[in-house]
């Protein structure tokens, strides 16, 4: 028998909340949710602000000082079968601790961009420690938090991880092999950054590899814990850029004791595979790999006496 029955939302009207010394916190679904049940198994409790579209729905928000007072918030219950319902309550925010009139509020902003200056578009860059919030970099490439308390610590990270062939040709793969018998070596290590397509921290034959059967369509993912994109501080300088694994480069910003607006937090990102800078950094889709019309090809010009491939 199909569940067609829509769960019961039960949630607390008039919760009461007091901000954290600074001057935010996460109020849960589960914080409102007052008995919400289904009659055939478990249920998924999600909140929202009900200024919010719908979606997005999560199972926390995160309340700060624009929000003392009354803040309508909507309840949502999904059950096991995709059936929902949803409930309207409220909360009250409070500032018992005095964060939001005694606090200097700052700011932190920053770019993304390639190796090549194009921005880096929808890329997740998260904020956390003391201070914590998410936010997608615009179409181009920047970010802000805003609403942060003076003395705050917070770490900055960006994270992408999608679409692994974006900019993987066998242009790249041409350009590993020339690198590795020395024909044409790498001279930034942007290069050397890209050509790890395994993540071992060094480059050989394997790298090709995985870089051929992912061209090839026979790989969907990176091995090893990699991901299609890898940041770097925009300030930092590689002591040995022929060989970036020298020292950890920083993927992270932190910010201590924050106490005027910083508008710098700039990152350079690295497409793994991609050693020719040729990944698509904004939201324009990709070509399809299957067309059937004609098809351009692109390879290293190069000249070739009779008989070679």
């Amino acid at each position: 028998a199909e569940d067609c029955k829509p769960p019961t939302p039960k949630a607390l009207n008039g919760l009461a909340v007091d901000l954290m010394a600074t001057g935010m916190l996460n109020v849960t679904a589960m914080m409102i949710d007052a008995g919400s049940f289904d009659a055939c198994g478990d249920v998924t409790l999600l909140i929202k602000r009900d200024s919010d579209p719908r979606p997005p729905a999560v199972d926390f928000i995160i309340v700060d000082c624009d929000d003392l007072g009354r803040l309508d918030v909507q309840l949502i219950v999904i059950d096991e079968a995709g059936n929902e319902d949803f409930v309207d309550t409220y909360i009250l925010v409070q500032d018992n601790l005095r964060a939001c009139s005694t606090s200097t509020r700052m700011s932190v902003a920053g770019q993304l961009n390639n190796y090549v200056s194009s921005p880096m578009a929808d890329v997740r860059v998260t904020a956390s420690g003391d201070y914590f919030n998410q936010v997608t970099t615009s179409s181009s490439g920047q970010y802000s938090f805003d609403n942060i308390v003076s003395g705050s610590d917070l770490t900055v990270s960006p994270y992408l991880n999608d679409n692994p062939a974006n900019g993987v040709t066998t242009i790249d793969y041409y350009y590993i092999g020339r690198h590795l018998l020395g024909f044409e070596p790498f001279t930034t290590p942007e290069q050397f950054i890209a050509a790890d397509v395994n993540n071992s921290g060094h480059l050989s034959g394997f790298d090709m590899t995985t870089l051929r059967r992912l061209v090839l369509g026979l790989e969907s993912s990176y091995p090893n814990g990699q991901t299609s994109w890898r940041f770097v501080d925009a300030d930092y300088i590689f002591p040995e850029p022929l060989n970036p694994w020298s020292e950890v480069w920083p993927e992270i910003v932190n910010i201590n004791d924050i106490d005027a607006n910083v508008s710098n937090t700039d990152f350079k990102a690295i497409k793994i595979g991609d050693v020719n800078h040729s990944a698509h950094t904004l939201t324009t889709p990709l070509a399809p790999r299957t067309l059937t019309d004609a098809f351009a090809l692109e390879a290293a010009e190069a000249v070739l006496a009779a008989g070679e491939s």
